[in-house]
């Protein structure tokens, strides 16, 4: 039994976690485990703070594990799943997938999808890649967990979290719709109007950003929120405020934006780290101050905007949302463009790149990316600008991600080509940015844009009058949707 026990812990084992699986007295165990030493079938590896051992040869971990009888080994597995979960209180997020493995040898699916789900929150914040595999061993094992409620309520918790995870790593837009219908079933057969809203939220953000779909993503989060009021919950309510508000600036519903910003800002006044809703985002009121400020900038109050960004990256960094704090050269660096001050690549750039490394997410990456290429090309540096611009575009395309940043993207590689003496080429891609914008329903970036072509065709001498028509198509938009701070540019 003892070695029986050793074995399916795995190759490794300490002594507590042993002692609790084999139910062996202390001093019985002490005694088996010299003895297994000394016959050099296991060596100690470590000594403190908890004494660890390791078979010395896989094969007699092979072999013991092997020779157990199936129902032998469920209930040694059983046993471990308890003992690891009870010994790492402090470390349970950390150790929840090792749980649920256990759990899932044991032949108990219910525990091993709840530990399952336990593990892929835990790591959405810090390896949202590894948080995919463990939402979809989920999907894969709750076809075996019975009809009603409680089970519905699981299947339609992990499709919303592998739609939420989904839109952060880049997916493949069909399976996120399968997922999604997966979801709103599961939702609806619990009952439970509050995964229905993260669903919708997700796949809002999905659509969007794998596909630059804008005007479906805003109708998707419309709903998140209709389905959000009427769980009567302020924090998730805050969450799909802030949703509204990311998709409704794109889109050059400008006050619509504000509105529901202010409105998310107002439910977490009290409430600042409560983030109900927090597959959908890390920080709601992180994400609704980016909104607001990027939205008072288009505006033309750029004042507040940066005040905005300045307070936002303190309240950020004191609470550790790092994965939000990512966004916050983009913005920054979009709003000073807007005010028309002199850019200068810095440090925090690159702290954000660094941050979005380790997260995992191409969102994050692809974020950090375009606001780099923007604060270069504003420091007078439109090579390395155009570089990253590249870089940007090129893994956008890979992972499939960030489509709505797009026209950002290709109106900055136009200006660098521009600056560096290609202004026909600058044209070509300003010519896809305006596209972009155009099959994008993208009001946002859409006078930057034909900024960004006009610019490059007087630069080239050329095709002036059309650039005079484009510009004018961009003062259409701006005097649409009350973008006054994107005059200066035009």
């Amino acid at each position: 039994l003892f070695r029986s026990a050793a074995s399916v812990i795995g190759r490794e084992f300490d002594r507590d976690l042993l002692e609790r699986v084999a139910q062996v007295a202390p001093i019985e165990l002490q005694s088996l485990l010299e003895r297994l030493v000394e016959a050099e079938l296991i060596t100690e590896t470590e000594v403190y703070p908890v004494a660890v051992y390791a078979f010395r040869h896989p094969l007699t971990h092979e072999t013991t594990l092997g020779s157990l009888l199936s129902d032998r080994r469920r209930e040694l597995h059983h046993r471990a799943g308890v003992a690891i979960a009870e010994l790492n209180p402090v470390r349970i997020g950390e150790v929840s997938a090792l749980v649920a493995q256990h759990y899932e040898q044991a032949r108990l699916v219910l525990e091993a999808c709840t530990w399952y789900l336990a593990a892929a929150t835990w790591a959405m914040v810090n390896d949202q890649p590894t948080a995919i595999e463990q939402l979809e061993r989920v999907t894969k094992l709750d076809q075996h967990l019975p009809d009603g409620p409680e089970c519905d309520r699981l299947r339609a918790t992990a499709r919303a979290l592998l739609l939420s995870v989904g839109w952060r790593v880049g997916s493949d837009l069909d399976y996120m719709r399968e997922i999604y219908l997966q979801g709103i079933e599961a939702a609806q057969g619990a009952n439970d109007d509050a995964l229905l809203a993260v669903a919708q939220a997700s796949l809002g953000g999905c659509v969007v950003k794998a596909a630059g779909r804008l005007e479906e993503g805003t109708e998707l989060t419309a709903d998140a929120l209709l389905a959000a009021q009427r769980t009567g919950d302020p924090m998730l309510c805050a969450a799909m405020h802030a949703v509204v508000s990311y998709s409704s600036w794109f889109v050059g519903r400008l006050r619509d934006a504000l509105i529901a910003a202010d409105a998310a800002i107002e439910l977490t006044a009290d409430r600042p780290n409560d983030n109900a809703g927090g597959s959908v985002f890390e920080s709601t009121r992180g994400i609704a101050h980016q909104c607001r400020a990027i939205v008072l900038a288009a505006l033309g109050n750029t004042t507040d905007a940066l005040a905005v960004i300045d307070n936002n990256e303190a309240f950020l960094r004191d609470h550790g949302y790092n994965e939000t704090l990512i966004w916050q050269s983009f913005y920054r660096c979009t709003v000073l463009r807007l005010n028309g001050a002199t850019l200068h690549e810095t440090d925090f750039e690159y702290e954000a790149q660094a941050i979005a490394e380790s997260v995992g997410g191409a969102h994050g990456k692809l974020g950090a990316q375009i606001a780099l290429s923007v604060a270069l090309l504003g420091a007078g540096r439109p090579v390395e600008a155009k570089e990253m611009a590249e870089r940007g575009l090129a893994l956008m395309n890979q992972v499939n991600n960030l489509r709505e940043a797009e026209p950002l993207a290709r109106n900055i590689r136009a200006a660098a080509l521009s600056a560096t003496g290609n202004p026909r080429e600058g044209m070509a891609e300003a010519e896809r940015a305006i596209q972009c914008c155009t099959e994008q329903g993208n009001r946002f970036f859409t006078p930057w844009s034909c900024a960004g072509f006009a610019t490059a065709a007087v630069g080239a001498g050329t095709e002036l009058d059309r650039a005079l028509e484009i510009l004018d198509h961009g003062e259409h938009v701006v005097a649409e949707t009350g973008a006054r701070g994107f005059l200066p540019e035009l």
